[in-house]
């Protein structure tokens, strides 16, 4: 499972609702995103299915954030609102980096709207850096995965081993400045699923180098 960041650029709930949330989960009224990650992780029994977890968090009233669960066989993205979710999921590949599928529009008009000022959500820091940098890293992250064809059989897609996964995650953009560490998960691994992880030192763009 991942957390990660998710600005309310697009959330249908308001600043005020979100405030009063936060101030019941500072009082102890309500448990955090991660008290609830940490409840699925450590919950004895079997674990649930990824159609478990779509159901739990388009019903739960939790903070806004990007959730990914992963299956050896599947993989499952989920923009959380505070009330709502909106879910993708896949049996081949799927990305997330800090913005919401609909920012992806085929249509450059659409997706632009969406960017407008007056599309904002008050109450959300509404970086469109952030979002333009979040749209080319998962770019970046797509056409790895698309190049990965067999010579032999061009139309088809092969399988990505750990080591082209640790280059993809090494790539700028996807790899930044602005990264602390990087790390491979696999669910059917033992011991907990973590595989590989690197600590990733300070650079400033694509031509430079990135320190492990």
């Amino acid at each position: 499972m991942s957390l990660n960041y998710r600005d309310r650029t697009q959330s249908q709930s308001s600043t005020i609702s979100n405030r009063i949330h936060q101030l019941f989960i500072l009082l102890g009224k309500r448990p955090s995103i991660s008290a609830r990650l940490r409840q699925i992780l450590l919950s004895p029994g079997p674990p649930p299915t990824l159609a478990d977890l779509s159901y739990k968090f388009k019903h739960t009233t939790a903070s806004p954030c990007y959730l990914t669960f992963c299956t050896p066989y599947s993989a499952l993205v989920i923009e959380k609102d505070l009330n709502s979710a909106l879910t993708h999921t896949s049996d081949t590949f799927l990305a997330v980096t800090n913005h919401d599928v609909a920012f992806e529009s085929t249509n450059d008009q659409d997706a632009e709207a969406l960017k407008r000022p007056s599309r904002i959500v008050r109450g959300s820091s509404g970086s469109m850096s952030l979002l333009n940098e979040s749209i080319e890293r998962k770019d970046t992250m797509y056409s790895l995965w698309r190049d990965r064809k067999q010579p032999s059989r061009p139309t088809k897609v092969q399988r990505a081993l750990v080591n082209d996964v640790k280059t993809w995650l090494r790539t700028y953009p996807i790899r930044n400045e602005c990264t602390h560490f990087c790390c491979i998960m696999d669910p059917s691994a033992e011991g907990g699923g973590l595989v590989w992880v690197e600590s990733c030192e300070v650079s400033t763009g694509p031509n430079n180098s990135f320190q492990n």
